[in-house]
């Protein structure tokens, strides 16, 4: 499955990792995790730090899919704000899956320490208003947020041109918000896992799956057998073959970046910003360039994705400039990737047809953020432990 175009910000920026070997010996593990990406790399670090043995199996080189494309927003808001949410699952379970993102980006920055990895920052989230008819929405959502106990302020028009020099009707500033490189992030925890029994294979596929009484066996395209007692399924959107019904809806997505202009060095290195247009636009900065992401297209095809690079590139770089008018950025390069969306913006987390095959499905905007929840989950399962949110991501919601 072709996830993302050839020039990607990190592997462009800090070039291809040492490649991890292939599987070519039959094997034994507690855990066989599919996928080596920043979701699989995250479940095989909450089971090792259990001292459960693991083991991590990608068909590609690790950490070159879905995660390579990865601009690394942390946030724990969702596609969806609080208000609209509640709509499709209830305000109540609304207001729990936001605060579970918030532990899960304190979670994520715990995890940074442990590992050593640096390249983890802190930021506030600015949610701003698409236009001027989201005003009404943007209050609401203030409100409800107040009401449940987010650390959350108003900003209005005046205040966000003299604080940030964005053009906007208003805006809600999170406290709770983060950035990282997902791809470098990915590798540093493998590093770290290896050394706490784990193996992390590359170019390994799994071409069949036998569920037994005590174990599963999977057998790679090259004969070899993996014997676990559970299977997770941490490839993203290439899960969807191992389930009998669609569960995701398969999107193209767009970046373009440029290098900071002189006299604007610190341009994002308080907030990362996002709007509540549809499809939203979101910009970050990543040391001495800016991000600027969004204009989503409604299909999953490689070619046409690509093929419409520079448009997009040229449509953001017009928002960005409409947006930050006085900060005279200039387009250097842009690529595109691939994302999912299910019907409630949710993640699945769950096991489908036998207990020992678990699923980390991060899909939405918040796929890192997910994928953390999700490795809590899965681990309090393996481990015979209840967990509050179990019932919140099941496939059969």
């Amino acid at each position: 499955m072709d996830l993302t175009s050839d020039q990607t910000f990190s592997v462009t920026q800090f070039g291809l990792k040492t490649p991890y070997r292939s599987l070519n010996d039959d094997v034994r593990c507690d855990v066989l995790i599919l996928g080596g990406g920043i979701s699989g790399a995250l479940a095989a670090h909450h089971l090792v730090r259990q001292g459960l043995q693991c083991m991590v199996a990608d068909k590609r080189n690790v950490a070159m899919g879905s995660t390579s494309a990865s601009t690394s927003l942390l946030l724990y808001e969702l596609d969806d704000p609080i208000v609209r949410l509640s709509k499709k699952i209830g305000l109540q379970k609304a207001d729990r899956v936001f605060k579970a993102g918030v532990e899960a980006v304190d979670g994520l920055e715990e995890v940074a320490s442990k590992i050593g990895f640096d390249m983890f920052s802190r930021r506030k989230s600015l949610y701003f208003t698409g236009s001027a008819a989201d005003m009404e929405m943007m209050e609401e959502e203030f409100h409800v947020r107040k009401q449940f106990g987010f650390d959350v302020a108003f900003l209005e028009s005046a205040e966000l041109m003299n604080r940030y020099g964005l053009v906007a009707d208003a805006a809600i500033l999170s406290k709770v918000g983060a950035q990282t490189d997902a791809y470098l992030f990915t590798h540093a925890l493998h590093r770290f896992n290896e050394n706490k029994m784990c193996g992390v294979f590359s170019k390994t596929t799994i071409v069949s799956l036998d569920f037994q009484q005590r174990q599963v066996v999977a057998v790679t395209e090259d004969g070899f057998k993996i014997r676990a007692k559970y299977i997770i399924h941490a490839t993203g959107y290439e899960s969807q073959e191992y389930l009998p019904s669609k569960v995701v809806d398969l999107k193209s997505t767009y970046v373009t970046c440029g290098k900071k202009p002189g006299g604007f060095e610190s341009f994002g290195s308080e907030a990362i910003f996002w709007n509540s247009a549809d499809p939203y636009l979101y910009i970050r900065a990543a040391d001495d360039m800016i991000m600027i992401g969004g204009e989503d297209e409604e299909f999953y095809n490689p070619t046409l994705r690509d093929s419409l690079l520079q448009q997009k590139g040229r449509t953001l770089m017009k928002k960005f400039t409409d947006i930050f008018p006085k900060v005279p950025l200039q387009q250097e390069y842009s690529w595109g990737g691939t994302f999912g969306t299910t019907k409630d913006g949710l993640p699945y987390i769950d096991s489908y047809g036998d207990p020992r095959n678990l699923f980390l499905l991060g899909f939405g905007g918040n796929g890192i953020v997910f994928s953390q929840i999700a490795a809590e989950i899965l681990t309090y399962r393996i481990m015979g432990k209840p967990h509050a949110l179990k019932n919140h991501f099941a496939f059969d919601r």
